[in-house]
C-alpha cells in the first residue's frame, strides 16, 4: 500500500538530497548503506502510521479511492460478498452533474450510472429492472392487493386552535389585518397537512357564510363569529370527499424482494453493500398511482434523537426510520405528469430554516412540480438512487439526517403510475453491531 502524498513527497526529497550529496570516489557502499538506511527508516514510520495513526482516517481515504474507482467505469468488474468487509458505509461518487459511470452489476451486462446531483447525491440507473421484472411486481402487487397509503407519522384527530385575536393573528401570514383564501389554504397544510384549492375555500367560504361584506377576505370579526371549529370541521368532511387534497393520494402494498430473481444481487453490486444489508432491510414497497395521485414532498427518513431506536420493519412503537438509501423502480412509463421531483437538490444557499418559511408554497408538488430543481420523469425499467443520510465525519457511519433529500411524486395528469421504494435500512452503530431490520435480534454478519 503506498504511503500518503505527505510521505511520498518526503521520501522524494530524502532521495534527492542523497543524490546531490554523492560525491565521486572508488566505492558507492557507504552512501548506498545510507540510502538503505534511510529508506528502512521512512518505510517503518509509513508502517506505524497505518498501524497506529490512521485509523477512520485510512478507512475514509481508501473508501474515496474506490469510488474514485468506481466513477471511472469498469466493465469488467465482478461482484463478490467481499462487501462484507468495510468499516465506512460504502457512497457513490458522483464526480459531477451528468457524469456517466459504467458498473457490471450482473453477469455479463452493463450498467450505466448517470450523476443527477451531487447534493444529495442522486444517480438515475436506466434498464435497471426488465420489462418482465417491472410486470412481475405489478402482477404480484395487484394479486396481494393494495390499501390506501398513508404518511407514516399521521396526523391524528382535527387540530382546533382557540378562536381569539392571537389565532387570527398567526392565520394572517402577511399582517394585512385581513385572512384570505390563500392564508387559509396554507393554515391547513400546517395544521392537518391539507392541499386545498382557492376553490376549495371559496366554497367553505359560502358554506358557512364566512364573508358578511362580501369583499372576498375574512377580517377579524367575520373570523370570530365563525370559530375556527366551524372551519376546521367544515375542511375535514371536505377533505374525506376529496382525495386529491391529502398530502399523499395512492394505493401501496408490500412484496418481499427476495421472491424476485437476481434483485438484490444486483443492489448489493449497485451500492457495495453486503448482500445480506439488502435482505434483511424493508420489504419492497409498490405504490399505485391514479390521476391526481400524488405525494407532496417528505423525507424518506428521520433524523438522529437520542435514546430513539431504529424502527424494524412495519413497528409501530416509538421509533425512527432509518433508512440510508433509496432505490426508487419506474415500473411502467406515465402518458403525463408522475415525476419525482427534488425541490432543493444542489441548492447552493439551501438552509433548513429558509425552507422552512416556503415550504407549505413549494412543497406542493400538484401546483409546483416544474419549479423544482430536479425533477425526472419516469421511465419503465429505471432506477433513482439516493442517499437519504449523510456519512459521519469522524466515523465513516450513519450521519444526520441530510434535510436536502426532500422529495415526492408530481400528479398524474394522464394515465396511471406504478413504482416500487427498495429502501436500505441501516440498523447498527457499526459493521459489527449492525442488526436485521426485519428481527432486530438477528445480527447481521
Amino acid at each position: 500500500m503506498a504511503p500518503p502524498r505527505a510521505d511520498n513527497k518526503k521520501f522524494s526529497k530524502e532521495r534527492s538530497k542523497q543524490k546531490v550529496a554523492k560525491k565521486p570516489s572508488k566505492s558507492s557502499l557507504p552512501s548506498t548503506a545510507v540510502a538503505v538506511a534511510l529508506t528502512a527508516l521512512v518505510a517503518i514510520c509509513v508502517a506505524m502510521y497505518y498501524k497506529n495513526g490512521s485509523g477512520i482516517e485510512t478507512n475514509l481515504r481508501q473508501a474515496t479511492k474506490e469510488r474514485t474507482k468506481e466513477s471511472i467505469g469498469t466493465s469488467n468488474s465482478k461482484r463478490s460478498d467481499s462487501n462484507g468487509d468495510f468499516k465506512v458505509l460504502p457512497r457513490l461518487n458522483g464526480v459531477k452533474v451528468g457524469h456517466v459511470q459504467k458498473r457490471q452489476l450482473s453477469p455479463g451486462k452493463v450498467y450505466e450510472i448517470k450523476t443527477l446531483s451531487l447534493r444529495p447525491p442522486i444517480f438515475e440507473i436506466p434498464d435497471f429492472l426488465s420489462e418482465d421484472e417491472c410486470q412481475t411486481i405489478i402482477n404480484r402487487a395487484s394479486k396481494a392487493g393494495l390499501d390506501t397509503s398513508e404518511v407514516q407519522d399521521p396526523e391524528t384527530g382535527i387540530n382546533i386552535e382557540p378562536t381569539n385575536k392571537a389565532t387570527f393573528h398567526s392565520w394572517d401570514y402577511n399582517s394585512d389585518g385581513v385572512i384570505d383564501k390563500v392564508e387559509v389554504m396554507h393554515n391547513l397544510v400546517d395544521l392537518s397537512d391539507l392541499y386545498f384549492s382557492e376553490e376549495d375555500i371559496a366554497k367553505m367560504f359560502v358554506e358557512l357564510k364566512v364573508d358578511k361584506n362580501n369583499n372576498g377576505v375574512m377580517d377579524l370579526k367575520e373570523f370570530l363569529a365563525v370559530t375556527t371549529n366551524k372551519i376546521m370541521k367544515s375542511l375535514h368532511n371536505m377533505a374525506k370527499k376529496l382525495p386529491r387534497v391529502k398530502s399523499r393520494n395512492s394505493q401501496q402494498t408490500w412484496l418481499d424482494h427476495r421472491k424476485i430473481k437476481g434483485l438484490n444481487d444486483r443492489v448489493a453490486a449497485l451500492t457495495k453493500l453486503p448482500r445480506a444489508v439488502i435482505e434483511e432491510s424493508e420489504e419492497l414497497q409498490v405504490v399505485h398511482y391514479h390521476p391526481e395521485g400524488h405525494y407532496h414532498c417528505h423525507h424518506d427518513s428521520q433524523d438522529f434523537e437520542p435514546n430513539v431506536p431504529c424502527c424494524a420493519f412495519r413497528d409501530r412503537s416509538h421509533c425512527r426510520l432509518c433508512r440510508y438509501i433509496t432505490v426508487l423502480y419506474f415500473l411502467n412509463d406515465v402518458e403525463e405528469g408522475g415525476e419525482t421531483a427534488f425541490p432543493v437538490a444542489d441548492n447552493a444557499t439551501f438552509s433548513p430554516e429558509a425552507w422552512a418559511k416556503i415550504t407549505k408554497f413549494r412543497c406542493d408538488l400538484s401546483k409546483h412540480c416544474h419549479k423544482a430543481n430536479l425533477f425526472v420523469k419516469p421511465r419503465k425499467g429505471t432506477a433513482i438512487l439516493w442517499y437519504n443520510h449523510l456519512r459521519d465525519e469522524k466515523t465513516g457511519w450513519h450521519g444526520r439526517l441530510d434535510e436536502m433529500t426532500y422529495h415526492g411524486g408530481c400528479d398524474i395528469i394522464k394515465g396511471e403510475k406504478w413504482i416500487a421504494n427498495n429502501w436500505i435500512n441501516i440498523l447498527g452503530d457499526s459493521r459489527e453491531t449492525m442488526v436485521s431490520c426485519k428481527n432486530p435480534k438477528k445480527k447481521i454478519k
